[in-house]
């Protein structure tokens, strides 16, 4: 894992500490939310169909 992200985890982890117990299960609830929500964003960013009309000039 880059450097960045493990910035960006650690500082997860910290706030997380910080909530009392209830909160931090709402939390990690509402993460998987998410999870589940965007798991097929990233396949559909990477694909890219070019316009048929465009490719025909």
């Amino acid at each position: 894992m880059p450097p960045r992200r493990w910035a960006v985890v650690k500082e997860i982890e910290v706030k997380l500490q910080k909530l009392p117990e209830d909160l931090r299960r709402e939390v990690l609830d509402f993460m998987e939310f998410l999870l589940k929500k965007y798991k097929d964003t990233k396949s559909k960013a990477k694909k890219f169909r070019f316009d048929k009309n465009l490719l025909e000039k």
